[in-house]
């Protein structure tokens, strides 16, 4: 097996990024045959045909090797870094990735309303300089494409604005009642050129709405969906079934898997009305695992054609504890400013280790094991940080200045003024053993907190911090659960 750490993801122009991997076989360091490391950048890491370019590796130890990378000290552009370590050893060979970004602003995207109106999505793109926060960046061209899920059917689209006194830039698109992500990519263009990526959650998660059949072609609608299922539960899943918008009445081929085993292949037939249900056991999660990841395919013969519908979903094991036991501190927690944050644990030694903050507006005055999925939930649907390496929720990677002790600074937009608390968070899990943790608190601005102790400032209430929980219904069966998921399937890709 192989396994790689990366001591600096957010590296500053000239900076040296190391990356050390480490071979074992049957758990003791072994030297391969044959260990290469690449490093590819940017639009390269999506392109499969792309390997980048190849660095000198060193080797420490047996089965230790490292690579050094050095940035740029003149590049005035934004970058991620991938780089994927693969060994080789006769026949077989394994990979593994890490990955690091160069930024110069941080780029948030802020929805704009709280009930939709129809055809219509209004947000915001937000720059804040991370080294001057209190100063907006003014006058900033932006570039911006965009792909829209609408009814399931990909619809793209390209814009351009500039930011306001406020660092921000406002946009529109006209897409439909029934638009359910928006896939954002462009670049800001200030005395830097930053770039931002990310998939937004377009439809408030509060107020679901039951989506509209595609008029072309096939479709599938889950009727009743959870956002997750009980592991090892045998459930009835019901669905309808759509041809060019109207209900499918006839025979469908129904197939169930997970990446490592198929689940369940059926024909079924459906109704007048196009319903159909399958009664499924679902899969118990790796050993070691809480989660898993399942896929349903769909397909019916059809005038135009044999066609299918994709549908996933997640299972999570109940019973699994989140330890909420991270001890960290928040110094002063000002809008439109930079706040260090530190992890000091040795149980953490060599982890990832990932924080972040969100404005909140809610009643709640403490995080408690029975409202953290609410509060990230109300704060998340509104912002989300799209300057990031492959990270899907808003979270920055710490640096591990010395075993056990990470630190990194969280930067908040002027644009978040007027929220009445910040929600910050900090979550770890171990590569080897699978344990995760995690830990949580609400601060207002101004405020300085600890997880451990007394939050402190000059004239705000004191801050809080939470306990942990178990996995025993929807605690952790939402955001927390699906951030969890995002930490290590991101693992995987890198």
């Amino acid at each position: 097996d192989v396994f790689s750490t990366i001591d600096n993801p957010s590296p500053a122009v000239g900076d040296t990024i190391t990356v050390t991997s480490t071979v074992t076989n049957h758990s003791k360091n072994y030297d391969p045959e044959e260990i290469k490391v690449y490093v590819r950048m940017d639009d390269e890491i999506d392109d499969w045909r792309a390997d980048g370019k190849e660095l000198n590796t060193t080797k420490v130890s047996t089965g230790v090797y490292t690579v050094q990378f050095k940035v740029n000290p003149e590049d005035n552009n934004s970058h991620i870094y991938e780089f994927k370590t693969e060994v080789k050893e006769g026949v077989f060979s394994k990979e593994t990735r890490v990955g690091a970004a160069l930024n110069y602003y941080e780029v948030w995207f802020h929805r704009l309303y709280d009930t939709r109106a129809d055809e219509q999505v209004d947000f915001e793109i937000v720059l804040a300089n991370p080294f001057l926060p209190t100063d907006p960046i003014k006058d900033a061209p932006m570039d911006i494409e965009y792909l829209a899920s609408i009814n399931g059917t990909d619809v793209q689209g390209k814009m351009n604005g500039t930011t306001n006194d406020s660092g921000a830039a406002r946009f529109s698109i006209h897409a439909g009642n029934e638009i359910d992500s928006l896939n954002l990519k462009g670049w800001a263009n200030g005395t830097h050129h930053q770039r931002f990526q990310g998939e937004i959650p377009v439809q408030p998660r509060n107020d679901p709405v039951v989506r509209e059949p595609s008029p072309h072609g096939f479709d599938v609608i889950p009727q009743e969906p959870q956002d997750a299922y009980p592991a090892g539960q045998d459930t009835v899943m019901k669905f309808r079934a759509y041809l060019d918008g109207d209900p499918f009445s006839g025979n469908i081929w129904a197939y169930f898997n997970t990446d490592s085993e198929m689940l369940k292949a059926t024909n079924i037939s459906t109704d007048s009305g196009g319903n159909f249900s399958v009664d499924i056991v679902m899969p118990q999660p790796p050993q070691g695992e809480w989660m898993e990841g399942v896929n349903a395919k769909f397909m019916a013969r059809t005038p135009h054609d044999i066609e299918s519908y994709m549908y996933w979903f997640m299972v999570l094991q109940y019973g699994t504890n989140i330890a909420l036991d991270m001890a960290f501190t928040v110094d002063r927690f000002v809008i439109g400013g930079s706040a260090a944050i530190t992890v000091n644990d040795q149980n953490l030694k060599g982890d990832r280790v990932y924080a972040g903050a969100l404005p909140y507006n809610g009643n709640e005055e403490k995080v408690t094991q029975d409202n953290v999925e609410k509060i990230m939930d109300s704060a998340e649907v509104n912002w989300s940080y799209l300057t990031k390496w492959n990270e899907d929720h808003n979270m920055i990677t710490l640096k591990e200045k010395e075993p056990g002790k990470f630190e990194g600074s969280l930067v908040s937009p002027k644009s978040w003024e007027g929220a009445d608390k910040i929600f910050v968070y900090v979550m770890s899990e171990n590569e080897s053993n699978g344990e995760m943790h995690y830990g949580a608190m609400l601060l207002k601005p101004g405020e300085s907190g600890s997880s451990g102790g007394q939050n402190t400032s000059d004239d705000t209430d004191k801050g809080s911090d939470s306990p942990g929980f178990e996995i025993t219904g929807m605690i952790g069966v939402g955001i927390m659960a699906a951030v969890f998921y995002a930490i290590r399937k991101r693992r995987e890709r890198t």
